[in-house]
């Protein structure tokens, strides 16, 4: 905890906070872009699916997607005090499993290679969920590998579904964990990790065969960016900061009859144990993280000590 800045404590009651929000709101479906858990522990996955149990009582199908901390994660740990020990993580298979209620029990088409499917939520929209995380080469006693690549294989099946969407007639929106677009110029050089590898070309990709929008995350903000390739193809990534994580945002998209998307931004503004300064206390508490991760990168140069 000294080394973060998410509200991994408060984690819980942020969430269930968030599902009295969704209960309120007459949407038809809810979507996850990845980093369901904190490092993919089993007991972690089989809480958040009971807790995505009741978003879908209030009447809305939810869909996830994993992100980089969900699968094969040796990370996965218990902590007691100062002590910290092994537990066990989850395979592609058992995250499918888990999460057969949340979009692969639903789905019209895989992918074999990833854990990427198509659904269609509404008629005549199909919703491309892209896993192009790197769990397969994790190893034991290494850090999870945190960027994003699409295999050659998937790639090529995202392909084939855009065309046969097209041939449908089928309105195409996507959502991943890794984003597709830079967000700030350098974001490429300095934070790669944080977008799919090739991403110029799969933007372009993309756009070219019509999915105009793509839901991101991974990279604990709030943006919004569009690309234009030619004068009539164009592509968004709406990228979506972490619910444990001041401002603790979500959104709400709404698709007007004239075909108009607007974007709202919606954010936890009060928890159980934090009933009137829950944004007070986010905000605090990301300033301390952001201060402890700073000193031990550069203590130094950050507090003028005389070395």
């Amino acid at each position: 905890l000294s080394k973060d800045r998410k509200l991994l404590k408060e984690s819980s009651e942020i969430f269930t906070a968030l599902i009295d929000s969704i209960a309120k709101i007459p949407a038809d479906f809810v979507i996850i872009p990845g980093d369901l858990t904190k490092d993919g522990e089993l007991i972690n996955h089989e809480s958040i699916a009971g807790l995505l149990k009741q978003i879908e009582r209030s009447g809305k199908q939810v869909y996830v997607i994993p992100g980089n901390h969900d699968v094969l994660n040796y990370e996965a740990s218990l902590y007691v005090d100062d002590q910290t020990t092994s537990v066990e993580n989850v395979s592609p298979e058992i995250f499918e499993t888990i999460y057969d209620e949340f979009g692969y029990g639903q789905a019209i088409a895989r992918d074999t290679i990833s854990l990427s499917y198509v659904v269609e939520p509404v008629p005549s929209v199909w919703l491309f969920a892209l896993d192009a995380c790197r769990y397969r080469e994790n190893r034991p006693a290494r850090h999870s590998k945190s960027s994003g690549r699409f295999s050659k294989a998937t790639l090529a099946w995202v392909e084939q579904m855009l065309v046969q969407a097209g041939k449908k007639n089928k309105v195409v929106i996507g959502f991943m964990h890794h984003g597709i677009l830079e967000h700030f110029q350098g974001q490429d050089k300095y934070f790669s990790e944080y977008l799919v590898h090739d991403w110029e070309k799969i933007s372009q990709l993309f756009a070219r065969d019509n999915m105009k929008i793509v839901f991101t995350g991974h990279f604990h903000a709030q943006d919004i960016t569009m690309k234009k390739y030619g004068k009539q193809k164009f592509i968004y990534d709406i990228e979506t900061g972490s619910l444990v994580t001041y401002p603790c945002p979500f959104r709400i998209v709404t698709i007007t009859d004239e075909q108009l998307m607007k974007v709202e931004s919606r954010y936890i503004t009060a928890i159980k144990s934090h009933p009137f300064d829950f944004p007070l206390f986010a905000q605090e508490y990301l300033k301390s993280g952001i201060y402890g991760i700073t000193r031990q990168a550069a203590p130094g140069c950050l507090f003028g000590d005389s070395e």
